[in-house]
């Protein structure tokens, strides 16, 4: 979003819009549910031509091909990046379906897997040319990408999505 000042209590800078060609409505309320349970949902609606709109909060963090640990590393240190970032972002993935009921489209698209990349993995933290923690973000798609749970979500579950994660998103 351009401009100075707050939208909804948010500083403007800090959002970003997200628009939807209009025949993916499916998808933008998707992602609509997820931002919402992720806590991430500032407003949607429809542009002026009823092609569907969010506006998110931005997120911080860098690509991994941003990184200067990354661009400066040979290819077996990029390779040990690549897991510790994949380690890293399937266990978020694992406990943000566990814990805040959404199921990342970027773990569960193994049919799919042209969505399925990098871009969406924002690195939050790297210390001594590691990386220490991770952000998942766009979580579109053409279904459901959200769950519904009764009591009783545990470790027990959220292994289970770690890996299977790592089971189909073994990279390397």
């Amino acid at each position: 979003m351009s401009g100075l000042g707050k939208y909804k209590g948010h500083d403007r800078r800090n959002l970003i819009i997200k628009s939807f060609p209009s025949d993916k409505d499916v998808a933008a309320l998707g992602e609509i549910q997820a931002l919402r349970l992720m806590g991430d949902l500032v407003d949607f609606g429809k542009d002026s031509e009823r092609k569907p709109i969010i506006i998110m909060k931005r997120q911080d963090g860098s690509l991994l091909e941003e990184l200067k640990a990354y661009k400066t590393a040979n290819d077996e240190q990029k390779r040990k990046i690549r897991k510790e970032t994949l380690k890293l972002a399937c266990s978020k993935a694992a406990s943000e379906a566990v814990h805040k009921g959404v199921w990342h489209k970027w773990l569960i698209q193994a049919q799919t897997p042209s969505d399925n990349h990098w871009g969406n993995i924002l690195i939050t933290d790297v210390e001594s040319g590691s990386v220490k923690s991770v952000k998942l973000i766009d979580y579109g798609g053409d279904f459901n990408n959200y769950l519904v749970y009764g009591e009783g979500r545990d470790l027990e579950h959220e292994s289970s999505f770690d890996g299977y994660c790592h089971l189909v998103w073994d990279w390397d």
